[in-house]
């Protein structure tokens, strides 16, 4: 919606300074914010765009497919546990994996600048300490 009505009519980006800058939004004429309220609402409509919308949706589900079993192969392989454990071990990853890979958690595990071998250490560190403690 900025982006659009930016490029309509003369805006003003209200900003509060201090230690951190927060924006309080975006200022400009009320016929020009409707306009691209008009815009916007029809580009949302477009078979097209709900098309790309659609397929961006069943990439994304793809990739986390993806990650959720590499991430849980780098489990199994720190846990390493001995074979006669093997169901024990398959129960801990699978839980380790369940409580740090979801979309927007903020955990270690989507973090881009840790390696897979790191992120899964601290993941079961993770998964551990909030099994036994009142972390939450």
């Amino acid at each position: 919606m900025s982006q659009k009505l930016k490029s309509l009519a003369p805006t003003w980006t209200v900003q509060k300074k201090g230690s951190k800058i927060f924006s309080h939004g975006v200022w400009a004429a009320t016929e020009y914010i409707q306009a691209a309220k008009v815009l916007v609402a029809s580009k949302r409509a477009d078979p097209v765009h709900l098309k790309k919308l659609a397929q961006a949706k069943i990439l994304r589900d793809k990739k986390e497919l993806v990650f959720g079993e590499d991430f849980l192969q780098a489990i199994v392989q720190l846990l390493n546990f001995d074979p006669k454990f093997q169901s024990m071990e398959d129960k801990v990853a699978a839980l380790v994996k369940q409580h740090v890979t979801p979309v927007g958690s903020g955990t270690v595990a989507r973090s881009t600048s840790v390696k897979m071998v790191d992120k899964a250490s601290l993941a079961v560190m993770a998964w551990m300490r909030h099994q036994t403690s009142h972390y939450d």
